[in-house]
């Protein structure tokens, strides 16, 4: 059974309404390929998504029914780089390096001198 049909624009907007009556004779087994999607189609607006409207980021804790909302620890300890020798305030007291720039070459260098004490 073929309900009224109604008609909306790309922005949401009603375009067109059609009684029932219209509609059962537009769609009959006579005109079926004018109103059946092909198998191409159906794939396509099967894996068509919508975007949703994001709302605000809210951090919550594993155990979603329980909203706790996490404070971001604040960087707080001075160290001493021990490639470039400057100094960086970091989160963790115990840091070695700077940033990722002085602990790659600090990897690199420790890989360096591995590969030469096994020849």
């Amino acid at each position: 059974m073929i309900s009224g049909i109604k008609i909306y624009t790309a922005d949401g907007v009603l375009k067109e309404e059609i009684p029932q009556e219209q509609a059962v004779k537009l769609y009959n087994e006579q005109n079926k390929t004018n109103w059946e999607l092909s198998s191409a189609e159906r794939k396509f607006w099967k894996g068509y998504k919508v975007a949703e409207p994001r709302g605000e980021y809210q951090k919550t804790g594993l155990r979603t029914w329980i909203k706790k909302k996490y404070k971001k620890r604040k960087a707080i300890h001075k160290i001493i780089c021990k490639i470039c020798n400057k100094e960086a305030i970091m989160m963790n007291a115990e840091a070695l390096y700077c940033g990722s720039k002085c602990a790659g070459v600090s990897r690199r260098a420790n890989a360096r001198k591995q590969y030469a004490d096994t020849k």
